[in-house]
């Protein structure tokens, strides 16, 4: 298999060349700035709380991506989604019924579409769209899934 070509680091100013996007230096400042950015998964919202709750997920969909069985393919993952986005309904972040397993590709597909529907967490001005789907959400009595 071909190697990666090297590239020059990604760190402002640094003329060291990488396989990576980052040279050896720069690579641990790198991930620093970025959990700096997004919080870590604890701040986030992914602690012990939400292991357990993404363990009986993963047991009651059979650790298979629900989207792919939807359309008869068996994929094997462990990523838990929320089906309604976190910064949409903060408050079923430890709702059975407002999670699934997804595998990555599925997930990131979802995602996007999310984002389209009701603009990102960090997004500021949303479309009349976003803000109509967002109500949408907090409207809702009960979680996508019915077990919750």
């Amino acid at each position: 298999m071909p190697t990666k070509l090297k590239t020059r680091c990604r760190h402002p100013g640094c003329p060291e060349i990488s396989s990576g996007g980052y040279c050896a230096t720069h690579r641990q400042d790198a991930w620093r700035t970025s959990a700096r950015r997004r919080g870590t998964p604890a701040q986030r919202g992914y602690d012990a709380a939400w292991d357990r709750v993404a363990e009986l997920r993963r047991r009651r969909d059979g650790e298979l991506c629900q989207h792919c069985l939807a359309h008869g393919r068996l994929t094997i993952c462990r990523t838990v989604d929320h089906v309604v986005p976190l910064h949409v309904r903060p408050d079923w972040r430890l709702c059975l019924g407002n999670t699934q397993v997804l595998c990555a590709a599925c997930h990131q597909l979802k995602s996007l579409a999310d984002a389209k529907r009701y603009g990102s967490s960090a997004e500021t001005r949303l479309n009349p769209e976003q803000i109509e789907a967002r109500k949408e959400a907090l409207a809702m009595t009960a979680p996508p899934r019915a077990d919750c």
